[in-house]
C-alpha cells in the first residue's frame, strides 16, 4: 500500500511539473506569411523582367531592320530601286552561306574564325580547277569538299584533341591564309568559262539572281537539319549545357565535329560561288565574310554563350548586315569608316545577345 501511494503521488508530481505550452509559442511566426508573398511577388517580378528582355531581344533585329530601311531610302534615292534590290540580294547570297554554316558552331558554344579564309582558298582553287583544268561546274564540288576537309581538321582538333576553338580557327585562318599565297604568290588568278560564270551571275527564275537560289538551297538545308535532325537537337542541347549533355549521353564530340565540317563546307561552296561572280580567285576575296558572318549571325538573336537562335535569325541578322553596308556604299561613306561602323555593331550585337544568367565571369 505504501509503495502503491508513493508510485501515485511520483506519477502526480511529474504531471503537475510539466510546463504549460504557450499558444503563441507553438504558432508561425507572423512575420512567416508577409515573407512568403513578398518572395512571390519578387518571383514574378522577375519572370516579368525576363519575358520582357526576351520580347526586346526577339524584337530588336525587325527593328534595325526597318529602321535602317527607311534611313537610307531617305538618304538615297536608288535604295529602293529594283537594280538595287538585286544588288543587295547578291551581296547577300554569299554571305549567307558562309553565316547559316558558322551558326552551328556558335550554337554550340564554338567559333569559328577561319570561314574568310577558307572561301578566299577556295576561291583560288576554283580558278585553276577552271582555268587550268578545264573542270567547268566540277569545281562547285571540289571548293566545298575543300571546304569540308578543313572543318574536319579544325573540328578533330577542337573536339577531340580539345583545343579551345577560337585558337584552333585562328591558327587555322592563318594556315588557309598561307597556302593560298603560297599557291598564287599573292596574285589573282582569272578564269575564262561562260558556263561557269553564268551559274552565278545569270538569271534563270522570276528575273532573280542565280545566287538567291544557291543561297535558298543551302538555307533550306540547314534549316531543315536544325529541326529535325539530330544534329539540330543535339546542337541546342551542347550549346545549352555541355556537361549535361554530356552526362545524358549526347556524343558531343561527334556533333562538334559535325558543326565544323558544315561550316567548313558553307565556306568553301561560297568561295566557288565568289569565283563565279567575279571570274576570278585570289588573296583576301572571301576575308570580309569572317566579320561579317559572325556580325551576322549575333545580330540576327544567336548568342555567342550558345544554346540560343538559330538559322532562321542568321537570315534576318544578313539582311541587316548586307542592308547596312549598301546602305553605307550608296551614301558614299568612306571604307574605313564602314570598317569602324561594322565593328562598334558587332560589339552592341554581342553585348544585347549575351545570356548574362550564364555568365558567372567575364574576362
Amino acid at each position: 500500500m505504501l509503495e502503491e501511494n508513493e508510485t501515485n503521488k511520483n506519477e502526480t508530481t511529474a504531471v503537475t511539473d510539466q510546463p504549460e505550452l504557450d499558444p503563441e509559442a507553438s504558432s508561425p511566426p507572423a512575420h512567416d506569411s508577409t515573407s512568403s508573398d513578398s518572395g512571390r511577388a519578387r518571383r514574378y517580378v522577375l519572370q516579368h523582367q525576363s519575358r520582357y528582355r526576351e520580347i526586346v531581344r526577339l524584337s530588336l533585329p525587325y527593328m534595325m531592320l526597318v529602321g535602317l530601311t527607311i534611313y537610307f531610302s531617305a538618304r538615297a534615292d536608288i535604295f529602293l530601286s529594283n537594280d538595287n534590290f538585286l544588288n543587295l540580294i547578291r551581296q547577300g547570297s554569299v554571305l549567307l552561306i558562309v553565316s547559316v554554316g558558322s551558326t552551328f558552331v556558335i550554337l554550340q558554344g564554338g567559333i569559328d574564325l577561319s570561314v574568310g579564309a577558307i572561301a578566299t582558298l577556295t576561291s583560288i582553287v576554283s580558278a585553276f580547277v577552271v582555268a587550268d583544268w578545264g573542270l567547268g561546274l566540277t569545281a562547285f564540288p571540289i571548293a566545298a569538299l575543300l571546304g569540308a576537309g578543313v572543318g574536319i581538321v579544325t573540328g578533330v582538333l577542337v573536339a577531340y584533341i580539345r583545343v579551345p576553338s577560337f585558337l584552333v580557327t585562328l591558327g587555322m585562318l592563318s594556315v588557309v591564309t598561307g597556302v593560298g599565297n603560297f599557291t598564287t604568290q599573292g596574285s589573282n588568278k582569272r578564269l575564262d568559262h561562260a558556263m561557269f560564270s553564268g551559274t552565278v551571275r545569270g538569271t534563270t527564275v522570276a528575273g532573280l539572281p542565280n545566287l538567291l537560289w544557291w543561297a535558298l538551297g543551302i538555307f533550306i538545308l540547314a534549316l531543315c537539319m536544325e529541326r529535325v535532325t539530330k544534329l539540330g537537337r543535339y546542337t541546342y542541347s551542347i550549346g545549352g549545357g555541355e556537361l549535361v549533355s554530356k552526362m545524358a549521353g549526347v556524343p558531343v564530340a561527334r556533333y562538334k565535329l559535325y558543326a565544323f565540317t558544315a561550316s567548313g563546307f558553307c565556306a568553301g561552296l561560297a568561295g566557288g560561288l565568289l569565283a563565279a561572280r567575279i571570274s576570278a580567285g585570289g588573296p583576301g576575296l572571301g576575308d570580309p565574310l569572317m566579320l561579317e558572318a559572325i556580325t551576322a549571325i549575333t545580330i540576327g538573336g544567336t548568342a555567342l554563350t550558345g544554346g540560343v537562335g538559330g538559322v532562321g535569325r542568321t537570315l534576318l541578322g544578313v539582311m541587316i548586315v548586307t542592308t547596312l553596308r549598301n546602305g553605307l556604299i550608296l551614301t558614299q561613306v568612306g571604307a574605313f569608316t564602314q570598317q569602324i561602323v561594322t565593328g562598334a555593331v558587332l560589339i552592341i550585337a554581342v553585348a544585347l545577345s549575351l545570356d548574362r544568367r550564364r555568365l558567372r565571369v567575364v574576362k
